[in-house]
């Protein structure tokens, strides 16, 4: 007796992302977008948890699954986009699971990302990364190619120290490591506010050329016009903490600050990023479940990687894309 498709509900079945299918070997990888989950808080000097973060963004993913595993794509009703259609009536996004963690030795975890990313570039896919702690960042993005590249990030922090206690690889270090990199041009900073930014690396960031945005700017002058005054991108990353979003839509997270971003400057800054400028990955890192009400962040994290993806994928540079890993 033939069966009939399973109905694939949310709350039942295997929480891979939006119930993308999975791959088990990056190696064999065929798709435009790979999503990564990155399960890593060694790097947090506060309140640990967002190493289960990317589980629970998947878990809370399949609320848009549904209905029968979503093969339509979706329909923005705010905008009137249709979102992803093409890629997943074609099976082009797949869900790759876990870097490989080992405990107690970040540097072996860090450079097991790094490969992991640049096997996925090395497939023609688009990274998707979940993590983790803000440290995740700076493995991801140092997998690229020596094409220039320059790099977006949302936080309410610098992520600019240059070390702590020796430390140098934390999570408030990831984009000073990455400005020590050759290929990495402009660094945009967008959403920084509070009392926990030091001046010395406040005027270092100001120094190597950062373009500093807080997140008083941004709700004065309007996102697009902050984004203006950086001139041309190219080979965007774009990295999300959500600690710069404002509690009141993300309060799962170890490092929140009153006043952040809101919801729609987001999606303003993926449209203007996404139609201006090629982009080459993307990254949602800081969501502590333990610390979320009705996961929220979670969803959140969910929601904000399938709106990128659409203004990615429907923009005219998407096709120009350099997707090419540095070399071992």
């Amino acid at each position: 007796m033939a069966r009939k498709e399973r109905i694939n509900l949310p709350h039942v079945g295997i929480a891979s992302f939006c119930r993308f299918p999975i791959c088990e070997d990056l190696d064999k990888l065929d798709a435009d977008i790979a999503i990564l989950g990155f399960p890593f808080d060694e790097g947090s000097n506060f309140r640990s948890g967002s190493r289960l973060g990317p589980r629970k963004i998947r878990e809370m993913s399949l609320r848009f699954s549904y209905p029968r595993g979503r093969k339509t794509g979706y329909f923005d009703i705010e905008t009137g986009r249709d979102i992803l259609t093409e890629q997943i009536k074609a099976n082009r996004i797949w869900d790759c699971g876990d870097v490989d963690i080992i405990y107690t030795k970040p540097m072996e975890t860090y450079q097991n990302a790094t490969d992991d990313v640049a096997t996925i570039l090395s497939r023609g896919a688009f990274p998707v990364v979940f993590g983790g702690d803000h440290s995740i960042s700076f493995p991801l993005i140092r997998a690229y190619g020596n094409e220039p590249m320059d790099l977006v990030m949302v936080d309410g922090h610098l992520d600019f120290t240059h070390d702590t206690l020796g430390v140098t690889h934390a999570n408030g270090m990831p984009f000073r490591r990455a400005s020590e990199l050759p290929n990495v041009r402009k660094i945009v900073q967008l959403g920084i506010r509070g009392i926990r930014n030091s001046r010395q690396y406040y005027d270092d960031a100001k120094k190597h050329g950062n373009f500093i945005f807080t997140a008083r700017e941004i709700r004065r002058r309007g996102i697009v016009e902050c984004l203006k005054d950086v001139g041309e991108l190219q080979n965007v990353y774009y990295s999300i903490d959500v600690d710069g979003i404002d509690p009141s839509i993300a309060p799962g997270c170890s490092g929140t600050e009153p006043g952040g971003m809101n919801y729609f400057e987001l999606l303003d800054s993926f449209e203007y990023i996404c139609n201006n400028s090629t982009v080459t990955g993307f990254d949602v890192a800081e969501v502590n479940p333990y610390l979320d009400v009705a996961d929220m962040t979670s969803s959140l994290a969910a929601m904000l990687a399938i709106q990128f993806l659409g203004f990615a994928t429907a923009s005219p540079t998407w096709k120009k894309r350099k997707l090419i890993p540095r070399k071992a």
